[in-house]
This record gives structure tokens, sequence and C-alpha cells, in this order.
């Protein structure tokens, strides 16, 4: 008897047993084996298109998932240190920040904003998260302004310069290099760093530019 173990084009195992062959290795070309979680797509529901973009694949989804539980992990108990609603709202619109970094470097998310230069713009004016995070967690509001003050100022430079990923990677990097000198620390530190990549590099730049 013979097994015979292949796959078609969109991944799926093909058994075929053989039982007038004797025991035997069957080997088969994956020249068109084209399936994989990272690439798989498929449609976000029109609610999220802001977010997720139109198409989305599985492996964009699950890296989103994956810094949203980590983030909960390091930083979770900051958010519900003295379990008040202020703090339970702050630690949500945190998971909002590390789900975005992330989303927006997949390119369901880049090629949606690519597509529409208005939704830029908008979504640049309603990114005021980091500073609702400071007045829900008590926080020193100055370290706060200054870098979503800072945020705002290199991912406007970033798209009015064509959102090219050298002068986003120099922001990036200049807002690297400045933030440990504000005096924040843990979670906000971690926080905002997340808010400045987010939105400067990681949605500031269209990664899959022609």
């Amino acid at each position: 008897m013979c097994l015979e173990v292949s796959l078609d084009r969109r991944g799926s195992l093909i058994y075929k047993i053989h039982t007038s062959r004797p025991v035997c290795i069957v080997r088969k070309p994956m020249k068109n084996l084209t399936y994989s979680v990272s690439t798989r797509e498929f449609a976000v529901p029109s609610a999220l298109h802001d977010v997720m973009g139109q198409r989305q694949t599985v492996g964009g989804v699950l890296a989103v998932i994956v810094a949203v539980i980590a983030f909960g992990i390091v930083w979770g108990g900051e958010f519900a240190r003295d379990n008040e609603w202020q703090q339970w709202l702050a630690g949500i619109i945190a998971l909002d920040i590390v789900a975005g970094a992330v989303a927006n470097f997949t390119r369901g998310t880049s090629d949606f904003y690519a597509q529409r230069p208005t939704n830029r713009w908008g979504f640049i004016a309603i990114h005021v998260h980091l500073l609702v995070i400071g007045w829900l967690m008590g926080w020193d509001m100055g370290p706060v302004f200054l870098v979503w003050l800072g945020t705002i100022a290199c991912v406007s430079i970033v798209n009015l310069t064509g959102n090219r990923a050298v002068i986003g990677g120099l922001c990036l990097a200049l807002g690297l290099i400045f933030l440990p000198e504000l005096g924040m620390e843990g979670v906000q530190l971690s926080l905002s760093a997340m808010f400045f990549l987010k939105v400067t590099y990681s949605f500031g730049v269209n990664h899959y530019a022609a």
C-alpha cells in the first residue's frame, strides 16, 4: 500500500491511498504553493475599514493580537492599580494605540489610507489619544503634550513630503533620540514611544508604494 500526500494551490492537504502499489514514497512539486497564514486575505467589515483597511490577512490580525496581549501582560496592571473607571478607560485607549501601531504596517491599512488623502489628514487630526490617557491617568501633562505635539508635527511633515520612508525614518530616529530626555519612565515612556511610532512612521509612511 502506498500513501501519497500533496498540497493543492490553496495549501490544502490531499491524501491518496494506492492499495495496488508496494510501500513507497511519493514526492510532489510545490511550485504552485502560494498559501500561507501571513498572506491569506479576507474582506474586512466596512465599520473596521479605518482600522484594518478593506482587506486584511490572517497574519496581520494575529500580529495585532500578539502586540496587544504583550502590552497587556507587561503594563496592564498599571491601568487597574486603583480599580477606577478612568484607569480602565485609559487602558482601553492604550490598547488601541498598540493595535494601531502594528495594523498600520499591514498592506490592508497602508493601502487604504494611501488611496484616501483626505482620510489621512482626518486620521492625524483625531489622534489625541495620548493627551486623553495622560489626563485620565493623572500624568504630568508637560512631557505628554510635547510628545503629542512632536508626533503631529512629524507626521504632518511625512504626509506633506509624499509619505516617504526615509523622511518617516528620520523623524522616528529623532523622536527616539529626544524622547528619553523628557523625564518619563515605565508605562508612560513605553506608551509615548508607541504613540510616536504608530502615528509618525507606522501610519505616516506608505509602506507598499509601487
